[in-house]
């Protein structure tokens, strides 16, 4: 009996230990909020760890709030806001340093570290944190869902605020840019490879502001869902190449995409960027 119950304490013991252990691993954050985009199978894009699900798996996030995106763009609907908005108002200071491209099991991610790739809007400072992919499109545009979109995510850490551009993509053309980032592909998940190569993003975003923009807040489509998010979808989709869809879309889930989300009253508001040569009357 006695040997039975000293087994059974220590055992007991163990579990405890076991248990803390645990909770202290998963206690241990980075101090950005975009580290808490988790990297584990702890969500994913189907069965019962998909989106339906992602409010239970995580308690603590804005997965099941209000606001919350992707949201389907209805043009009719919007409202168009007269402004003196150029294309080349959405620029960088210098060329943007990429610093790595990771297969994180959700996505393909290209990562920048850099305090220098700095994009000016409105009076803000938003640093380009990284830009990622999901296919088939998350927005979608009066019903249409195109093959591809691409998150350029921006942070302001004064405000916590996020500057998220929405860029779909159809099949045509191949894309300059594109094949730039095509080289570091294809990854296996969990696999990362450093670039360190700097790229003039500016140009590429000016060149494919060629139509309207529409801005809303909404939330960032993965956990934790935060709603923080102001952005701006491209109405008209970039051109890029088969080649280049297939290369991205077997480096990811099959539709590694999270549903419409309700407006829930949300506005929508479409802007009309100038030339960047106009003048101004």
């Amino acid at each position: 009996m006695n040997k039975l119950l000293s087994i059974t304490i220590l055992l007991s013991l163990f579990l405890i230990a076991c248990n803390n252990s645990s909770k202290n691993k998963k206690g241990k954050n980075t101090d950005e909020e975009l580290s808490k985009q988790k990297t584990t199978e702890q969500w994913s894009y189907s069965g019962e760890s998909g989106p339906e699900f992602w409010t239970q798996l995580e308690k603590e996030s804005d997965c099941g709030g209000q606001y919350q995106s992707p949201i389907n763009i209805n043009t009719i609907n919007s409202e168009l806001i007269t402004n003196d908005i150029k294309a080349s108002d959405f620029h960088y200071e210098n060329a943007t340093d990429i610093q790595s491209v990771k297969n994180n099991g959700h996505t393909i991610k290209y990562n920048f570290t850099s305090n220098e790739n700095i994009m000016i809007y409105d009076g803000g400072k938003y640093l380009l944190k990284q830009f990622h992919f999901h296919s088939p499109s998350e927005h979608t545009i009066n019903g249409v869902r195109y093959p591809l979109e691409l998150h350029m995510v921006h942070y302001d850490k004064d405000s916590g605020e996020y500057l998220v551009f929405a860029i779909m993509a159809q099949q045509g053309d191949p894309s300059e840019t594109f094949e730039f980032l095509g080289q570091f592909l294809p990854l296996k998940q969990g696999e990362t490879k450093t670039v360190n190569k700097s790229q003039q993003l500016s140009y590429a975003l000016n060149e494919s502001i060629v139509g309207a923009l529409y801005n809303y807040r909404g939330s960032l489509t993965t956990p934790p869902c935060t709603e923080k998010v102001n952005w701006f979808v491209l109405e008209k989709p970039i051109s890029v190449s088969e080649e280049q869809i297939k290369m991205l879309s077997i480096s990811m889930p099959i539709n590694n995409y999270r549903d419409i989300q309700p407006l829930n009253g949300r506005k929508i508001n479409k802007i009309m960027p100038l030339a960047t040569n106009s003048a101004t009357n």
